[in-house]
């Protein structure tokens, strides 16, 4: 079957929608167990050949995605209703379902397995019962396997810092503090693992002299230090390789860290490849304490306005609120909206100024005494330097004032904190609001991140106007998509 075949099939009023969902457990040991929400039996020739999907799920199959305008990543939750009215089904209360793989698939009750396309495909978080009838299969999407520490390595030995975690350095960054994990060598370690170049170490913010071990991440100080040792670091290598953009990171540490890494078949490579390239601006991070995954990477990709996603069908990626934009992959008009449905969700606040925090001082160190210029001493004094852009016109005219919390991001460079602080300025300066509808199924194709062009007879679209899906919610059981637009 065609994607056009397919599409064609989601809008046909004949169509008998079936919902067929394989989940995995252990009942004493791994298996799968199927269902429907209408009841379906394979061929011989299917795969899984001569299946039964049993005809339980009576409600929920719902699951929700969202672009949070402020980049911090976001898990989608659903839930799938099973039947036990019979009680036939109390025993599953006892299974391991945890962490187990789910997937959903929508096709036509008469169509053979191979037709039926995959719509989600997640990991369950647990099965559980508030009612005498009904169990409930808790769903989320793969943005939870990242929702864990990037790394629990400490130093060990019999140091006073035997307990510390070893630190992580992606991308370049300034005036580190190092750890000294051999106090009679003089050795510091910056990161757990090859990196690309130490740029400098510095005493009490005097350039000192060091020899460097880059497969390990450590150097050696020539002489004993008389005050605090930083030092400032281009970090981690990949498989020999450097990278200091958001989207290389972002590759590279979901694929190597955590308690189970991903791999290429989970992330959508040709969109992390068009954002990789659209985005160049240097960016480093320094983790010295225990961190998760998530803020890792959303503090990462946040600096350049983007946001870690998955798609309906499982893969990882990298989507960006980037307003106005001519062009669209989808329409919706009145037609396809369900009636009355369309309405005003929220008004965004006005922003007449903007301050991005970038090149981050690791350690503030004030009062140095050590007769470097006065221009060096001020920047060891300060943690961010700060690019801030402004609109009188924006202020006066809504009474907002130009005196706004700075933002901070890791990027390093003064030309990109202005270009991103003034791409936010034109995205916020003008009154913007989002606007949710429901539809059918018809529309499951459109997804987070996307452009869509809607007409509608309300709010002043009976011009037509682009805007970007910001959230979805989807309920396969009922034939509902409720989307959220921005413009």
């Amino acid at each position: 079957m065609t994607e056009t075949d397919y599409d064609n099939w989601l809008r046909s009023p004949s169509s008998i929608k079936c919902i067929l969902v394989e989940v995995k457990v252990n009942n004493g040991s791994e298996t799968t167990f199927y269902l429907s929400d209408k009841g379906y039996t394979t061929s011989p020739t299917d795969s899984p050949a001569n299946t039964v999907y049993l005809p339980i799920i009576k409600g929920g199959l719902g699951v929700s995605s969202s672009l949070p305008l402020d980049g911090s990543p976001s898990l989608s939750w659903g839930d799938i209703e099973i039947d036990n009215t019979q009680a036939d089904r109390d025993d599953w209360l006892f299974y391991t379902w945890k962490n187990k793989q789910v997937q959903v698939f929508l096709g036509d009750v008469s169509w053979p397995r191979s037709d039926f396309k995959l719509v989600f495909q997640g990991k369950v978080d647990d099965l559980s019962s508030n009612a005498r009838d009904t169990l409930f299969l808790s769903i989320r999407d793969k943005m939870n396997d990242l929702n864990n520490s990037i790394s629990e390595v400490i130093l060990g030995g019999t140091t006073t810092q035997k307990n510390s975690l070893i630190p992580l350095c992606f991308g370049e960054v300034h005036n580190v503090e190092p750890l000294l994990i051999d106090p009679v060598l003089l050795k510091y370690q910056v990161h757990n693992g090859a990196i690309e170049r130490i740029i400098e170490v510095r005493d009490n913010g005097v350039p000192v002299s060091f020899t460097a071990t880059l497969g390990s991440g450590t150097f050696v100080l020539a002489n004993s230090p008389v005050g605090t040792i930083t030092c400032s670091v281009q970090g981690a290598k990949f498989s020999g390789s450097y990278y200091n953009t958001a989207g290389d990171l972002t590759y590279h540490i979901i694929k190597t860290y955590g308690l189970n890494p991903l791999t290429d078949s989970d992330i959508d490579l040709s969109n992390f490849i068009s954002f990789i390239s659209a985005h160049p601006q240097p960016v480093g991070i320094y983790l010295s304490d225990k961190t998760n995954i998530l803020s890792v990477v959303s503090e990462l990709l946040s600096s350049v306005g983007a946001s870690l996603t998955v798609n309906p069908e499982g893969k990882f990626q990298i989507q960006k609120i980037n307003l106005p934009s001519g062009s669209y992959a989808h329409t919706v008009s009145k037609k396809d909206m369900k009636e009355k449905s369309f309405r005003v969700a929220t008004k965004e606040q006005i922003q007449a100024a903007i301050v991005l925090r970038y090149c981050k001082n690791y350690l503030v160190q004030e009062n140095l005494q050590s007769g470097l210029p006065a221009e060096h001493l001020a920047l060891y004094a300060k943690e961010w330097l700060e690019a801030k852009v402004s609109d009188s016109v924006v202020a006066s005219n809504f009474s907002v004032s130009t005196t706004v919390e700075p933002q901070e991001t890791a990027l390093l460079v003064t030309t990109d904190a202005s270009t991103e602080a003034t791409r936010r300025l034109n995205l916020y300066k003008v009154q913007r609001y989002s606007y949710s509808f429901s539809t059918d199924l018809s529309k499951l194709r459109m997804n987070v991140g996307d452009y869509v062009q809607v007409t509608q007879d309300r709010f002043g679209f009976t011009t037509p106007k682009v805007c970007q899906i910001i959230s979805k919610n989807i309920d396969w059981f009922n034939n509902n998509i409720e989307f959220e637009v921005l413009t």
